[in-house]
């Protein structure tokens, strides 16, 4: 009799264990997943946050100069995580969106910096760098 229930108890112990294992995994991977989601949508405010900040110095540039048309070329990361990107112009929507399955994006309005500007086009991360033209004639900014 013994025997049989130091077996019983071995068997309960590993299988235990074996649960409390699973547990562990199924949390770490859940911390992972979302700590990994949060650190990307801070990249992907930090584009926007850079694009806005062109565009502001692009506004003080034209306010203190009689400039018609001008480019700016900004450098900005390939990847986020491990996810390529598109930054798109529409109307007064800035918008940077990772280009997967699970999508990651972020919108901001650019009249916060610029009142009287459309931003328009779209440029993906993969070369490391935007091409942003300021166009006097049409009131606008166009992404390339």
């Amino acid at each position: 009799m013994k025997g049989q229930t130091s077996t019983v108890f071995a068997i309960l112990i590993v299988a235990l264990s074996f649960m409390m294992m699973l547990g562990v995994f199924a949390v770490s991977t859940s911390f992972k997943t979302k700590t990994t989601k949060t650190i990307d949508l801070l990249f992907v405010d930090a584009v926007a946050n850079k694009m806005l900040l062109t565009a502001a110095e692009m506004k003080a540039i034209v306010n203190t100069t009689n400039t018609q048309n001008f480019t700016r070329i900004i450098s900005i990361p390939d990847l986020i995580g491990d996810r390529p990107y598109v930054i798109l112009g529409t109307g007064t929507v800035l918008e940077v969106r990772t280009q997967d399955r699970n999508a990651i994006f972020i919108q901001k309005n650019i009249t916060r910096v610029w009142e009287a500007i459309n931003i328009t086009g779209a440029a993906g991360s993969s070369g490391g760098k935007v091409r942003i033209d300021y166009i006097k004639t049409t009131g606008e900014i166009r992404l390339s």
